[in-house]
């Protein structure tokens, strides 16, 4: 699966997934507004946000057009 991460409304990204579309390629985008919670599900890395869902060992390319990745931080405690 092809990750795509992104600005909200991008013209070209929305171009490009027409394109994927029409190929038939699996894919998930990313907007630059999402944040992102890393869970383990199944012995799996899985990444959630409110909006996307995946499994991190599915994603097998990734295209960066603009934005970013947001994860939610989480306080950590050091254990001895």
């Amino acid at each position: 699966m092809i990750l795509i991460i992104s600005e909200n409304n991008e013209r070209t990204t929305n171009e490009v997934i027409r394109w994927l579309i029409s190929f038939g390629k699996k894919f998930i985008r990313v907007h630059e507004d999402e944040i992102f919670t890393i869970r383990i599900k199944e012995k799996r890395i899985y990444i959630e946000s409110n909006r996307n869902c995946f499994f991190i060992d599915e994603i097998t390319h990734v295209w960066y057009r603009r934005g970013g990745l947001k994860l939610q931080e989480k306080n950590m405690t050091t254990l001895p």
